[in-house]
């Protein structure tokens, strides 16, 4: 069973283009049994092995690409991707909640930041600054890497607000209930193409704010918007 795409080892493609071809192959007929190995582009992070996990598909049946380039078969079986020009469709967020979404979330109080101070890239300037603005605001501010697919899906759809920077964490918006705030902080000056087609189809509102002339987010966008 191929899975493996373009940018399919980075997590918000793993989400959103790798895993939603399992639910394409069971629509198909097949059963995820019915494969000896499961070619994914990278399979090196700790949610990879635990999503595939969920599925059945254990580490002695994964192949990644990165390690071997010169794969051949007998035969395969290779999923569409699930995805027309960057468009989420619906059943894709379906899908995401269906598997992962363990628990009915309780009532949307929660207001969350998507933090980056994990990565190397992608962070708003001044980030420790912003998180303490925010703080005051009553926003939590979750480690993300340090919980499961199934704590960030409890964790968004408790929230009534989600506040992050372009990037991978905004993905876990599938899991945000009807009427939440999304608000992008766009640093790149290029935002997500997805997110508000994905928002407007979800029933979430969007916004977009973009750093002040001193490259700032400007807190008291973020406390109207």
């Amino acid at each position: 069973l191929v899975l493996a795409c373009r940018d399919g080892r980075g997590y918000y493609h793993w989400l959103y283009d790798v895993l939603p071809r399992l639910e394409l192959v069971e629509r198909a007929g097949w059963s995820l049994d019915d494969f000896d190995h499961v070619i994914v582009n990278g399979f090196y992070a700790s949610y990879q092995v635990a999503t595939l996990g969920r599925f059945g598909i254990n580490a002695d049946r994964v192949v990644s690409i990165l390690k071997h380039d010169d794969l051949r078969f007998e035969s395969a079986v290779v999923a569409t991707h699930p995805r027309d020009a960057g468009e989420i469709p619906m059943w894709v967020i379906d899908f995401l909640r269906d598997r992962f979404a363990t628990a009915v979330a309780g009532p949307q109080a929660k207001r969350i930041y998507v933090s980056r101070s994990r990565t190397d890239h992608g962070r708003p300037a001044g980030e420790s600054e912003l998180e303490v603005g925010l703080r005051e605001l009553g926003f939590e501010i979750p480690v993300l890497e340090d919980l499961s697919l199934e704590q960030k899906a409890g964790l968004f759809g408790g929230a009534r607000v989600v506040v992050g920077a372009t990037g991978a964490g905004l993905g876990h918006v599938a899991f945000c209930q009807l009427g939440a705030t999304v608000i992008e902080l766009d640093i790149r000056g290029e935002p997500a193409v997805e997110l508000p087609g994905q928002c407007q189809t979800m029933g979430l509102s969007y916004v977009r704010i973009a750093p002040d002339a001193n490259g700032q987010i400007p807190i008291h966008a973020i406390e109207t918007a």
